[in-house]
């Protein structure tokens, strides 16, 4: 079967990095489920005028000073924990823009200071620009010299892209199966309309080609998820992934061959007939949050929230919303339904409270400044993404010890204070627990207080009715029009693996790239790779080179070391793991996901072993 491959429109691809994702330009479809209605590519003229727009965006932020300035003036002056919650939220904000002020300064000092011409000021920016575009001939994307084995990447999410471009760039030609029909993952099968990621945007933009994407990407903040679904796509377009990639394509069986390699069955959606191909290596990068854990089976009016979609959120106008689930999934929701989409209320019910951090704001008065300056002016970006990169480990680790621990407890208590739930104020230890970024959760709690509830409780079941649902939460029934299920995953992939003929326990494996009694075969971000706050394409990252340098080495792992490196995950885990368990835990409470240490820690330890073979 020949890869299928998209037809270039005629416009610049910069210029399409100018404007932002719309719903048809994030879905990538193929040839055979592209609709008529789907949008033109962008051109020129729509590059012009998003430009206009953000100038327009940059003249009202006089306006949007004086009221933000006034609404923080009425804050400030009444001491209490919403004052407190203020004051942190804009320490964090303005620590976010740090980097970006002091670059900005730096020019302005130039200028007026030093006198440099502003005609040399428009050389400098040139020359910046063009030391971002030789970066390409840095990190080339192809080596010329080229490997002739045949290896298969399962799933076209960001883990299977980044994996994808570092075997091209060591001379190997990989196949990516991808069973939608766009590359993205999770990002592409889960919307979460109006949600944020709770991870920083510079940190989901791959370490070596960075620079290429400041241009849509806000990197000093926390973005909305559809960025970083673009930006999975955008980047696969641009790594010229599509000619080895076969969308609308599942893996149906693997079956070991004595000679080495797999023979694959792979079966197309378009096709009633599977078929056979073989390959010397396998690497699995099919994400473990696709099967949602339900407390009760789907219906009209109960839904998983990774199923949540805008017509969804639209239609739940003048409702009565429940979210089973207070998290990181089922908080970041409520401030779009109820502000955005237009509920009429919205219940949460969770066993107890979790630990919140500040989270910057989506939009504020200085923001649209930025992220027009910063197309032309991205080094603030990298200068972030450098120093994450240097201090994250450490960073993370000081928001759970000593001050970092003091300012993330003050601002909890102060966030559930200033609500009136004192009684949901986490007793439980922040440490190897998730914390949860707290964009505008409390705030919306705090202004909407007859329409925004937080139950305390357990939901025991929820049954479909004619026009809603009704919830039974701690012995009581209370009937809903709408209920969102904010419940996690199952991240146990041993069920999948066995129906692809592969009985193999996940759990025994190696750093999450090798699972034992599996020979020839890869596994990307799997058990003990997530870490902390950290971001999570660092582990891709640390996966992929450690991959590769397997592969060139055609060695395999001793089995003491999948021994050894399990029972040192036991051995090292937190005892307390209680915040978003589908990251963390599986059904024996124990932690089999969250690698305890730093991804610095992590890539120096699986360096020191691989360094041995």
């Amino acid at each position: 079967m020949v890869p299928r491959s998209k037809k270039m429109g005629t416009a610049s691809q910069v210029a399409t990095e100018f404007v932002a994702p719309t719903p048809s330009s994030v879905n990538n479809t193929s040839k055979t489920t592209r609709k008529e209605t789907t949008s033109p590519e962008t051109t020129y003229c729509q590059y012009l005028g998003s430009l206009v727009t953000k100038l327009d965006r940059v003249a009202r932020i006089p306006k949007l000073l004086i009221d933000s300035a006034k609404s923080m003036s009425d804050v400030m002056l009444k001491p209490g924990p919403r004052q407190k919650v203020l004051i942190i939220r804009t320490i964090a904000g303005f620590i976010s823009m740090v980097p970006h002020l002091l670059w900005m300064s730096f020019l302005f000092a130039s200028v007026m200071y030093f006198g440099v011409p502003w005609l040399w000021l428009l050389y400098f920016v040139v020359a910046h620009h063009s030391i971002v575009f030789l970066n390409m001939l840095m990190f080339p994307l192809r080596r010329s010299k080229q490997h002739a084995e045949k290896i298969l990447i399962v799933g076209g999410g960001l883990s299977g892209i980044r994996c994808a471009v570092e075997l091209l760039a060591n001379g190997y030609t990989p196949t990516i199966v991808e069973k939608t029909s766009a590359y993205g993952g999770t990002w592409n099968a889960n919307d979460y309309p109006g949600c944020k990621s709770d991870v920083a945007t510079s940190s989901y933009l791959f370490s070596k080609w960075f620079v290429h994407f400041r241009l849509r990407c806000c990197a000093h903040s926390y973005s909305l998820r559809s960025t970083s679904r673009w930006y999975a796509q955008a980047f696969a377009r641009y790594a010229g992934l599509e000619r080895l990639t076969r969308f609308n394509c599942e893996v149906q069986k693997l079956t070991q061959q004595t000679a080495g390699g797999y023979d694959v069955l792979l079966k197309s959606t378009s096709s009633a007939c599977g078929y056979h191909e073989h390959y010397d290596y396998v690497i699995f990068a099919m994400g473990p949050l696709t099967i949602p854990k339900m407390i009760s089976s789907e219906s009209q009016h109960v839904i998983h929230a990774s199923a949540m979609t805008e017509a969804h959120s639209r239609s739940l106008k003048g409702k009565n919303v429940f979210i089973v689930g207070a998290a990181c999934s089922g908080t970041q929701m409520v401030g779009p339904l109820m502000k955005q989409f237009g509920a009429r209320s919205v219940t949460l019910c969770a066993p107890r409270g979790q630990w919140f951090g500040p989270g910057t704001s989506i939009e504020n008065p200085v923001k649209p400044l930025l992220d027009f300056l910063m197309q032309f002016l991205p080094l603030g970006s990298i200068i972030l993404r450098a120093w994450s990169k240097k201090n994250g480990a450490n960073f993370a680790e000081s928001m759970q010890t000593g001050t970092g621990l003091e300012i993330l407890s003050k601002y909890t208590r102060a966030c559930y204070q200033m609500t009136g739930l004192d009684s949901l104020i986490p007793t439980h230890s922040v440490q190897g627990t998730r914390t949860i970024m707290d964009y505008d959760f409390f705030n919306t709690v705090y202004h909407n207080p007859a329409s925004v509830k937080y139950v305390k409780g357990r939901v025991a079941s929820v049954k479909e009715g004619k026009n809603g649902a009704t919830v039974e939460i701690n012995g009581q029934s209370h009937f809903y029009d709408f209920v969102i299920m904010a419940t996690g995953f199952d991240t146990d992939l041993s069920p999948r693996f066995a129906s692809m003929g592969l009985e193999v326990d996940i759990y025994k494996n190696f750093f999450g790239i090798c699972i034992k009694n599996l020979p020839d075969c890869f596994f990307l971000v799997g058990p003990n790779t997530g870490s902390k706050a950290q971001s999570i394409t660092l582990a891709m990252e640390i996966q992929s080179r450690a991959i590769v340098k397997l592969l060139n080495k055609q060695a395999s792992i001793p089995d003491a070391w999948y021994d050894e490196f399990s029972k040192w995950i036991v051995e090292k885990s937190p005892i307390e793991l209680t915040a978003c368990k589908s990251w963390y835990t599986n059904g024996t409470g124990r932690n089999f996901s969250l690698f305890p240490g730093s991804y610095q820690e992590y890539e120096q330890r699986l360096d020191a072993y691989l360094s041995r073979i």
